[in-house]
C-alpha cells in the first residue's frame, strides 16, 4: 500500500490537475502562495504530502507554520508523523514534532510504524526526545511486541517495568511471545486466564518448542491440565480443537493429559475434532478412539456426515451447534446474537459475519428514488464504486443500480425493513439487500428481496458449516428451506469415509 501511495504522488500525472504541484516541486513558496486556494475543496490532496513527497524543504516550513497539522489525515488515513516515515523525511519529521503537540494516538501510530519499519537505534533516537505520555505507555508496550529488541529495551525503563504485570500484556507475552517469558517469571498466579481464549491462541503458535513453553509456563502457575474450565473443555480437548500441529496433541498427552476423558457434557474427545482437516486427524490415530460414542449414539464419523450432507436436518443442525459450544440446547436459545458469536468465537468457530451490505436496485431512477426519499433518515448510503474499486472481480454490480449500505446486516430490524417494504409498494419495485458474495468471502451469501407488493424473501448460501446455518435461520430468521447448504469439504478429502 505504501509504494503505490508513493508512485501515485511522484507520478507526472498530478501536474496535470494540480496547478499548484509545479510550484510545490520547485520549493517556491511565493508561486504557491499566488496558485494555492486553501478553500478550494476539489483539493484531494493537502499539499504538506507533495511536499513531504518532494522534500521541498521551504514550503513545508511554511506550511507548518500557517496551518495545524496536528490532526492531520490524509485521504488514506495515513496521520502525518507516518506519512514523513514512509517518505524517510527525518529532518522534517523533529521539525513537525517540535512544531505541534500531538496526541497520544498519532504519537502511537509513529510508534508502531517504527517498530514495525525501523530498528531500534532508530526507535531510541526518537522516544528519548519525544516520549508518549504516560497514559500511552501501556500501549506503547503492546506494539513493542512485535519487536522483540525494542520490546526488551522498554522492559527496562522503569516507567515501563510496573506494566509488564498487566493482564492485557500477559495475555500477549503467553499467546503470541513466548520467548519473552522470562520478564514475568516471577508472577505466581495466572488462573485469571483459565476461562479466556488464551490457550486457543497458545495452541496456534507456529512451532512445537513456542507451544511447549507457553504450555509449561501455564502448568506452574495454575493451569491443570486436565481440569475443566467454564465451557467445560479441559487444556487437552482446546488443544484438539485449535491446535495448528497434531505434534502440540501429542505433547499434551506426555505432560499427563487423560486422553479418554471426556468433555463436562459427555463428548468424549475425538468429538473435539469436528472441524479439523483430514491430515490433522489421521495423525492422532493412535491418540484418539475415533469409534467412541456420544450420548446421542454418535460417533465423529455421524458428524462427519451431518456436516458433509447437503440436506438440512433440523436435528443434525441442532446437534452440531450442541456439539461444538458443548452446551445443552436448553441454554444457547437464550443467548442473544452477540453472545452466540462471542460464544462460538471462544470455541474457536468463526461464525460468518458479512462484510458489506448492498442495496440493488431495479434501475437507475429507482435507485435516485430510494436515496430521496431516505434523505431524513439516519442510516447512510455510498457510491458503490470504491468497492469495486478495491474488489474489481469480486463486486461486479451495476455501479448505476446499487448502493452500498451503512447498516450492517445483523441490524437490519423490522422498522428498517418496513422502510424498504413502503418504498417498494410506493414505487411499485423491487430492492434487494444483500451482502457481499461468496466470491469474496469463501463463506457464504445473504439476500433479502422485497419485491412491488412489499413481501420480504430471506435466502443465504453456505460454503462453511451448519453453525453458520444455524446462525442465518435462528438469528436473521431465515427459513431452513431458503438457505442452500453447499459444504465445501468433499467425500475424497475427508479422513473416515
Amino acid at each position: 500500500m505504501y509504494d503505490a501511495y508513493k508512485n501515485f504522488l511522484l507520478s507526472d500525472d498530478l501536474f496535470n490537475w494540480l496547478e499548484w504541484a509545479s510550484a510545490l516541486k520547485s520549493d517556491d513558496v511565493q508561486a504557491f502562495e499566488k496558485v494555492y486556494n486553501p478553500f478550494d475543496e476539489s483539493n484531494m490532496l493537502d499539499p504538506i504530502e507533495l511536499a513531504i513527497a518532494y522534500d521541498s524543504e521551504n514550503i513545508f516550513k511554511y506550511l507548518i507554520a500557517t496551518y495545524d497539522y496536528s490532526d492531520f489525515f490524509n485521504q488514506m488515513d495515513l496521520p502525518l508523523l507516518v506519512l514523513l516515515l514512509i517518505f524517510e523525511r527525518e529532518h522534517f519529521l523533529f521539525m513537525t514534532l517540535d512544531a505541534f503537540e500531538f496526541s497520544n494516538d498519532h504519537l502511537l501510530d509513529m510508534y508502531e510504524y517504527i517498530i514495525l519499519y525501523k530498528d531500534l537505534e532508530y526507535f531510541e533516537q526518537v522516544y528519548q526526545n519525544y516520549n508518549p505520555h504516560p497514559s500511552a505507555h501501556k500501549d506503547l508496550l503492546r506494539i513493542a511486541l512485535n519487536n522483540h529488541e525494542v520490546f526488551n529495551y522498554l522492559a527496562r525503563d522503569p516507567n515501563m517495568r510496573g506494566l509488564l504485570t498487566d493482564e492485557s500484556i500477559m495475555f500477549d507475552m503467553i499467546a503470541y511471545h513466548p520467548e519473552l517469558l522470562t520478564h514475568i517469571e516471577d508472577v505466581k498466579d495466572l488462573s485469571m486466564f483459565q476461562d479466556t481464549d488464551l490457550f486457543m491462541h497458545v495452541s496456534q503458535q507456529d512451532t512445537i518448542e513456542q507451544f511447549e513453553k507457553s504450555l509449561h509456563f501455564l502448568l506452574k502457575r495454575g493451569f491443570d491440565i486436565n481440569t475443566y474450565n467454564s465451557f467445560g473443555l479441559n487444556l487437552f480437548h482446546q488443544t484438539l480443537r485449535y491446535a495448528k500441529d497434531s505434534n502440540f496433541v501429542k505433547a499434551m498427552v506426555n505432560e499427563g493429559a487423560i486422553k479418554d476423558k471426556a468433555t463436562q457434557l459427555g463428548y468424549p474427545p475425538s468429538h473435539q475434532l469436528i472441524l479439523k482437516d483430514a491430515q490433522f486427524t489421521i495423525d492422532l490415530s493412535e491418540y484418539i478412539d475415533f469409534n467412541a460414542k456420544d450420548e446421542n449414539g454418535l460417533t465423529l464419523q455421524s458428524y462427519d456426515t451431518m456436516m458433509r450432507s447437503e440436506t438440512l436436518n433440523y436435528f443434525d443442525i441442532l446437534s452440531m451447534v450442541k456439539a461444538v459450544l458443548n452446551m445443552d440446547e436448553s441454554y444457547f436459545y437464550e443467548l442473544s446474537e452477540e453472545e452466540f458469536y462471542q460464544l462460538a468465537s471462544l470455541q474457536g468457530v468463526e461464525v460468518f459475519m458479512p462484510y458489506a451490505t448492498i442495496l440493488s436496485f431495479e434501475s437507475p431512477r429507482a435507485k435516485e428514488a430510494f436515496v430521496q426519499s431516505c434523505s431524513n433518515e439516519d442510516f447512510e448510503m455510498h457510491d458503490i464504486i470504491p468497492l469495486k474499486d478495491m474488489f474489481p472481480k469480486q463486486i461486479t454490480h451495476d455501479v448505476n443500480k446499487s448502493l452500498q449500505f451503512s447498516v450492517e446486516f445483523w441490524n437490519i430490524d423490522e422498522t428498517l425493513l418496513n422502510t424498504f417494504k413502503s418504498f417498494c409498494k410506493a414505487h411499485n419495485t423491487t430492492v434487494k439487500i444483500e451482502s457481499e458474495g461468496v466470491e469474496l468471502n469463501q463463506k457464504a451469501h445473504i439476500e433479502f428481496v422485497i419485491d412491488d407488493s412489499g413481501k420480504l424473501n430471506k435466502r443465504a448460501t453456505v460454503y462453511t458449516h451448519l453453525l453458520d446455518v444455524y446462525y442465518f435461520h435462528y438469528y436473521f430468521g431465515i427459513p431452513l428451506e431458503n438457505i442452500e447448504y453447499l459444504p465445501t469439504a468433499k467425500k475424497p478429502e475427508r479422513f473416515l469415509n
